[in-house]
């Protein structure tokens, strides 16, 4: 108990607002990890709380189920002090390294959503996966606390990046943590994508976590000097922040890293998966899918709205 009044008295807290703790590890990818954070962030502020949460070292254990496929985490390792420093987190979370018996109250989880599968961190239903206390949330005035909680970390990232438009591609490979898709063929409209990127000269920054496999892939249609081959989370995740427009690969149509980017940016995001299972129609069973997002079926308008505006013409198209 010392310990957490000290924090509080450190973050000036102690007498005038209400902690909770987080007690779900989140053992999954820095997407993950960053969408719940925000979420937490954003009902935090709607009670002008702090949530105090643990660091995920080793998710092998934590989650049981996936150490027969994984049984060492081959993931990044982050000082905390970094990652607040990298991505400008919310003041209203607080990560610890371990817990260390704070005796707060806990966040509560599985309401109206169940917190799996990303739905904790979209912001159209996260709200309906946690709550802090007892009190239902209004839905309309989380969209614009979500978007107070992010908006700091989208002025980062311009500052960063820059005000020239660009199109960041995610491309989602395959790496040491999966194991549910390796032998498994998927439908995605990907190469389409990039081909009429490539035509139109628009500006593209490329990140992956596997340049080899992406290579392989999609080489040919990428343009020179498009792809980071040096692959780092936090500055990528910078890169994706910035963006004007997104075009994710990613089996199901969803990887947290990129799909958190476009939520926390309203950044419209095109997703190249177009096979059955598709994440956004599991989001649709709990309310609205982002406005963000879109998939193959709406790539012109996507290329419409988003793209045109930010692509070199002088040289004119190129033909692959």
């Amino acid at each position: 108990m010392l310990i957490i009044i000290l924090l509080l008295l450190h973050m000036g807290l102690a007498s005038s607002s209400p902690a909770w703790f987080f007690p779900r590890r989140i053992c999954t990818g820095l997407g993950d990890r960053i969408g719940t954070w925000l979420t937490l962030a954003s009902l935090a502020r709607l009670q002008n709380a702090t949530v105090f949460t643990v660091w995920c070292h080793d998710p092998s254990f934590m989650m049981p189920e996936i150490r027969v496929h994984i049984p060492e985490w081959h993931g990044y390792t982050y000082s905390i002090p970094d990652l607040h420093s990298s991505l400008g987190l919310p003041a209203e979370i607080v990560i610890l390294h371990n817990d260390t018996g704070l005796g707060l109250p806990n966040v509560t989880e599985g309401h109206a959503a169940p917190a799996i599968a990303g739905f904790d961190a979209v912001y159209t239903i996260a709200w309906q996966t946690m709550r802090l206390g007892s009190d239902p949330v209004d839905a309309s005035l989380y969209a614009g606390v979500y978007r107070e909680v992010t908006r700091p970390m989208l002025a980062r990232a311009a500052m960063k990046m820059g005000n020239e438009g660009y199109t960041a591609v995610h491309i989602r490979g395959p790496d040491d943590n999966t194991y549910a898709f390796a032998n498994t063929k998927y439908q995605f409209c990907t190469r389409k994508v990039l081909i009429r990127l490539r035509r139109m000269r628009a500006r593209l920054l490329v990140v992956t976590n596997n340049v080899s496999w992406t290579v392989s892939k999609f080489g040919s249609v990428l343009p020179p000097g498009s792809l980071d081959y040096v692959p780092d989370p936090l500055e990528d995740w910078t890169v994706l922040l910035g963006a004007s427009a997104i075009v994710q690969h990613a089996w199901e149509g969803w990887s947290a890293y990129s799909s958190v980017a476009a939520m926390a940016g309203g950044i419209p995001l095109l997703t190249t998966y177009s096979g059955s299972l598709h994440r956004y129609d599991a989001i649709s069973r709990y309310g609205r899918v982002p406005e963000e997002f879109y998939t193959c079926s709406r790539m012109n308008e996507f290329f419409m709205l988003h793209v045109e505006n930010h692509r070199e013409v002088e040289d004119g198209p190129v033909e692959i």
